[in-house]
Formats: structure tokens, C-alpha cells, sequence
């Protein structure tokens, strides 16, 4: 299983849930995407929606299996898709956990701006510099919206950790066909109390692209809120065999 962070995260956003799953019998990984570590940000325009899949295609091809991948949030939702799309015989199924499932040309970007709310609550949240190609959270902003639900310790853990996002792959149309990406069986998680993606527009996206669906009573980040609810449900989809199409 593969667990794939979402913006301004890394692979440490799923600390408390990783031992979890493990403990379950499944094998886990929980990479860093390019460009979400200590990579200075001057660089970060380099970072491509490419860059971040062939990161999860290196995993798939050495793996003796296809895998189960989950995503969070809006860079995990555009990697899923670019993902099935360029390896589905590798994927065994896709979790979306509250994150973006964006229609065929779309940048995630668009999806965004149309998130329900004037301003939108994550156009709000985000500072672009156009001149270095990144986005970062506005540090007031960033406990409200992401965290509402967490205990304190984990805030603080997550606003340590927290780094720039490219913004490149934010404005890089995600393109699936149904021969390939519309393939692989998909789930999604909604997170009730989101304060980034509203559950209207969560509700919205598994209407454009039908999937088993499971709610949380949380906030956007469930794998720091709810570790034990978030892993409960998504070993409930894995388990689950379903056929659904684009």
C-alpha cells in the first residue's frame, strides 16, 4: 500500500497511521514527493506533476504486486490520477482521502477556485509567488483550515513540518482515458468537518466519478485527528471488491 501525502506535506504526514496499517498485514510505504523535502525553493520550478508519478512508478516497478494507492488532498487526488493513468496494470485499487478527483483537462488549480465559499477557504489560506513558482500556507490560517480537529501537539508537529509547494503541477492538466485510468476499482473517504474541500464539492467530484464512498466525522487531516477511524475505513475499501468505470 501506498501512501501518497498531499500540498505543503511529505511522507511524515502519515506517522500515526503507517504502523497501523502495518499491523493490519500490509506493507506501506509513505514516500516524499520531489520538491517536499529540504530541496531549497528556488529549485522548486522545476517540479513537475511528471516528477511527482514517476516517483510512485519507481515504487510500482518494484513491487511483486499492484499496489493499493491512497492520496490526500490536492497533490495526492492529481497524483492518483496520473498515477492509473500512466501504470494501471500496477494498481490495484485507488483511495481518495478528501482529495481532488480532478475531470479530464483540469488543473487542480481550477478545482480550487471552484470549491464552495467566496473566497475559496484554500485560495484563502495560500500566498503565490509567481517570480519562484511556489505556494505557501499563510502561517494564521494553517490551524484553522487544516487542523481544526487536531490535538495541539500535532499542530505544532504539522506546522514544523510543513514546506513550500510547487506550483507547477498545480497548473498541469490531468488527462485520464477509460482504458486505462477508468480501469482501476476507486474509493473515496469524505471528510465531513473540511474546512479545505468543502463535502459539497467532495460529494461533487464522486458524482463526476462514481466510487465506493466512506465518511469521517473530521477535519481535513484525518491521519493526524482520527489515525484509528481513517485506517478503519480504509481497510474496510481494500477489503472490498468492486467494479466501477469513468
Amino acid at each position: 500500500m501506498i501512501l501518497i501525502h498531499g500540498a505543503w506535506h511529505g511522507g511524515w504526514c502519515w506517522v500515526r497511521v503507517a504502523p497501523l496499517l502495518e499491523a493490519a498485514g500490509y506493507t506501506v510505504s509513505t514516500p516524499t514527493l520531489p520538491g517536499h523535502g529540504t530541496l531549497p525553493s528556488l529549485l522548486l520550478k522545476k517540479i513537475t506533476l511528471r516528477a511527482y508519478a514517476n516517483a510512485i512508478g519507481d515504487i510500482l516497478t518494484y513491487l511483486s504486486e499492484p499496489a493499493i494507492l491512497v492520496g490526500h488532498s490536492v497533490v495526492g487526488g492529481i497524483v492518483l490520477h496520473e498515477a492509473a493513468e500512466r501504470w494501471p496494470e500496477r494498481i490495484e485499487q485507488l483511495i481518495y482521502v478528501s482529495a481532488l478527483m480532478p475531470p479530464r483537462g483540469s488543473t487542480a488549480m481550477e478545482l480550487i477556485a471552484l470549491n464552495t465559499a467566496d473566497p475559496a477557504p484554500l485560495e484563502r489560506a495560500m500566498h503565490i509567488d509567481q517570480q519562484r513558482s511556489i505556494c505557501t500556507l499563510k502561517p494564521t490560517l494553517v490551524g484553522e483550515l487544516f487542523y481544526h480537529d487536531c490535538r495541539v501537539e500535532d499542530i505544532a508537529y504539522a506546522r514544523n513540518h510543513l514546506c513550500p509547494q510547487a506550483l507547477v503541477p498545480l497548473l498541469t492538466p490531468v488527462e485520464t482515458t477509460e482504458a486505462r485510468f477508468g480501469r482501476i476499482p476507486r474509493s473515496y473517504i469524505q471528510c465531513l468537518n473540511d474546512r479545505v474541500l468543502s463535502l459539497d464539492m467532495q460529494q461533487a467530484m464522486c458524482q463526476e466519478y462514481p466510487c465506493l464512498v466512506r465518511q469521517l466525522h473530521s477535519g481535513h487531516s484525518p491521519f493526524l485527528s482520527q489515525p484509528e477511524c481513517l485506517v478503519e475505513a480504509i481497510l474496510d475499501l481494500a477489503a472490498t471488491t468492486h467494479e466501477l468505470v469513468l
